[in-house]
């Protein structure tokens, strides 16, 4: 069994070869004899010099074949004079050689030539058989030069003789050193031939096309997806070939800009040219460029990288096509939104249709639910033809199916003479190629028709029929919202027209009421919008002017008719009933809201311009405008009048009266205007 021991820390004096064979021979009659040993590293004590700092260990793992433990001894002892500190171990057969190398690692092997069990070639062999490539020096008692020169030529680094052994540690030495170049020469090859496979794994596998050439860009090497993008099925179809005047003949110029660009700057990124390989149409490649290699100090070599971005650019043309549409979509609705003059919104829609779908010709038919025909309302690209002047019925041709049918029809082929014959001798002249129709439907009900005409052949994709029913549905909601607001507008003048028919139905009951007063309101409402208008008054409120006229003494509806057709003066207790009217006004006609805005006459026309009125005493600008108009009116004509309790004035007396209340009871500007009108 292998024996192993800790060597002492001391060291024995240095001994003769002759004294260490005797005394190793004494040593083998006292005690068995050992196969391994092992030494515990020496360390050296610092001295007083070198206290304070740790110098540099040089650690030393040291495999010693050799029978004999004082000479193991001797020649690791050599070693740690050297500065080292070492770990050896001792084997002397086969097997403890092969199990210290598996057991860990070691720096060197010394060995011994010729031992009983063992010799230094086995021991050689038994390394280089296990692939390590470990500095060997053998060290030997008696050793020839033909055995010598044998085992170097075998692998051993160096040898030498025992008694020699001073010179062990500069051949050590310097056998670890060429150890460590050797080491460091083999790593440098294993990494630069692990690099130059991953560099062919990645230029084999590369997504992207790689086209080595010389100066004048012919082909040198290529890499396999270039093949496939060049159209060719081996580079044997490449070698030499000038690839872009054989791919890019398109983009001559192009290509020489690049070409020149990458030999003044030695790199080119991101180019885009224009590819035609054989065997598929031509597309778009984006191109970078590298100068490489060296001779006579210039470049002689150029790198082309291709991407084929075909799919980029289409899908980049999808997403522009798609935003421009949304573009169209948002102008029509907008002008949906904006506009009430449905031809104008309709116009707006077949300019985008015409551009977005790239048609030459388009028109929208309303139908005529009464009538059950379509006729044009708006059309967008004909040359010759009138559409507006003709009107379809909707059990004839193509469009009437449309509508029938509430379906869309394409007709990349149209004869019209077999699928229009009505329409032949409107549309001959145009030469259209390709129809297209579809329905234009809202809530449920059929509006119109939507037309499209093309003097080419037509094949639409999905997303351009997508686009073409959502402006179809877009033309429905336009036409719908235009009927809707006409028949609101419809309803509301009916609305309007009901309301003023009732009010002057009510202002003519107060006039059959008061026969003294018979005609009055008619007279002071048309005079008052004459003078409301010279003074300046916004058409807009003059409805409600003529409304308030209208009504202005609604609220002697409450008097009784004692003391409104009383013949006499009134006295006090009947001048409070009677100035209550206005209130009364006021009252009834608040709670309406279609009349709220007309109060004004009615509730505030005794206001006087000094403040002395009633029913509230509002002063100057204080009274509603309509108000200061209609007081000087409703005097004027009360004058010009003939009543129970006097007789109508003449024109001369009433001008000067008028003249006379100017800034007291009414606003003289007002009067001053009034005057002009009436008495030039």
């Amino acid at each position: 069994m292998k024996k192993r021991g800790t060597r002492k820390t001391s060291s024995p004096p240095r001994r003769s070869p002759r004294a260490a064979s005797a005394r190793t021979a004494a040593a083998r009659r006292t005690s068995p004899p050992k196969t391994t040993s092992a030494a515990q590293p020496r360390r050296k004590t610092p001295g007083p010099a070198e206290a304070g700092t740790a110098p540099r260990e040089k650690k030393l793992r040291v495999l010693i074949v050799e029978d004999l433990e004082d000479d193991a001894i001797l020649m690791n002892r050599e070693l740690e004079r050297g500065g080292y500190t070492t770990f050896y171990e001792r084997v002397d057969t086969p097997q403890a050689l092969a199990e210290a190398l598996e057991s860990r690692e070691w720096d060197l092997v010394l060995s011994d030539h010729s031992m009983p069990k063992f010799s230094a070639p086995q021991a050689l062999a038994l390394i280089k058989d296990l692939g390590l490539d470990l500095p060997f020096i053998l060290v030997s008692g008696s050793i020839g030069e033909d055995q010598a020169v044998a085992i170097m030529k075998a692998g051993a680094g160096d040898y030498l003789r025992k008694e020699n052994l001073a010179r062990l540690l500069p051949v050590v030495e310097r056998e670890i050193r060429e150890a460590e170049i050797r080491k460091a020469r083999l790593e440098a090859e294993t990494a630069l031939r692990e690099s130059e496979a991953l560099y062919r794994t990645l230029i084999e596998t590369s997504p992207d096309a790689i086209v080595v050439t010389d100066l004048e860009t012919r082909v040198r090497m290529t890499n396999p997806r270039a093949l496939r993008l060049l159209g060719v099925n081996s580079f044997s179809e490449l070698e030499g070939v000038r690839w872009v005047d054989s791919f890019a003949p398109l983009q001559s110029e192009s290509v020489q800009r690049i070409l020149d660009t990458l030999r003044r700057t030695e790199r080119v990124d991101s180019a885009e040219v224009l590819l035609s390989p054989r065997g598929r149409p031509p597309f778009s490649a984006e191109v970078s460029g590298s100068m490489l290699g060296r001779s006579r100090g210039k470049p002689d070599t150029m790198l082309f990288v291709l991407r084929d971005i075909s799919s980029r650019k289409s899908a980049e043309q999808q997403i522009r096509m798609q935003l421009e549409r949304l573009a169209a979509l948002r102008t029509i609705d907008a002008a949906i939104t904006a506009s009430v003059d449905l031809r104008v919104t309709l116009m707006v829609l077949l300019d985008e249709l015409t551009s977005q779908l790239r048609v030459d010709t388009a028109d929208v038919l309303l139908l005529n639910p009464h009538s059950q025909t379509l006729r044009c309302i708006a059309d967008r690209g004909f040359r010759f033809s009138r559409p507006r002047e003709q009107s379809l019925f909707i059990n004839h041709g193509t469009a009437g199916r449309v509508a029938l049918e509430r379906r869309m029809i394409l007709l990349p082929e149209w004869d019209i003479r077999e699928e229009d014959p009505a329409r032949t001798g409107a549309l001959a002249t145009e030469e259209f190629h390709s129809y297209i129709a579809a329905p234009l439907i809202a809530r449920g009900q059929v509006k119109g028709v939507l037309e499209i005409f093309h003097r080419r052949r037509l094949d639409p994709d999905p997303g351009w029929i997508s686009c073409l029913e959502t402006m179809a549905e877009q033309a429905a909601i336009a036409i719908d919202n235009a009927m809707l607001f006409e028949d609101l507008q419809r309803s509301n003048i009916e609305l309007t027209l009901a309301y003023d028919a009732t009010i002057e139905g009510w202002s003519r009951a107060l006039d059959l009421r008061d026969h003294a007063t018979e005609g009055h309101a008619q007279r002071v409402t048309e005079a008052t919008i004459r003078l409301a208008r010279a003074l300046g008054m916004p058409e807009a409120e003059l409805i409600h002017a003529r409304r308030g006229a209208l009504l202005h003494d609604i609220g002697k509806m409450a008097i009784p008719d004692g003391i409104l057709l009383k013949p006499g003066p009134l006295d006090d207790p009947e001048w409070e009933t009677m100035r209550r009217h206005p209130v009364s006004a006021f009252e009834w006609l608040a709670p309406i809201a279609f009349l709220r805005p007309s109060l004004d006459i009615p509730y505030c026309h005794h206001e006087r311009w000094d403040g002395n009125g009633y029913p509230r005493r509002l002063k100057g600008e204080q009274i509603p405008i309509a108000a200061r108009i209609f007081a000087v009116v409703d005097n004027w004509d009360a004058l010009r009048s003939n009543r129970p309790y006097r007789k109508a004035w003449p024109d001369a007396q009433v001008k000067t009266h008028l003249k006379s209340l100017a800034g007291t009871f009414f606003d003289a500007s007002i009067v001053r205007t009034f005057l002009e009108i009436y008495y030039p």
